[in-house]
């Protein structure tokens, strides 16, 4: 199907269209909780919070740490890294001679 607006590139694939005859009708998932219905003492805790119970605590920003800093050696190593990185990419800006935009006294 061609879409208006939307280029074809090679590679893509069409694909004929859906019998409607083959479609299920959309169901809604069913969990199981046999601890509950099983009657197991402290089911109560595994059991799922509904999403409005905790949606305020979802946190959407992003960018997490990946490991945990026990030391001040922990933050030496990491800023050492980071500027690592920062010299090497003004470097690499400094070294570019295509008439970039980018000023270097700025970097």
């Amino acid at each position: 199907m061609v879409y208006p607006g939307i280029p074809k590139y090679p590679g893509d694939e069409e694909y004929p269209p859906v019998d409607p005859e083959l479609m299920d009708e959309p169901k809604s998932m069913l969990f199981e909780y046999p601890d509950q219905d099983n009657q197991v003492p402290g089911w109560e805790k595994w059991e799922p919070l509904q999403l409005e119970e905790f949606a305020d605590e979802i946190d959407t920003r992003g960018g997490y740490l990946q490991l945990v800093a026990t030391t001040v050696s922990d933050f030496d190593k990491e800023l050492s890294h980071a500027r690592t990185q920062e010299e090497e990419l003004r470097m690499a800006i400094r070294n570019h001679s295509t008439g970039s935009n980018i000023d270097p006294v700025a970097v």
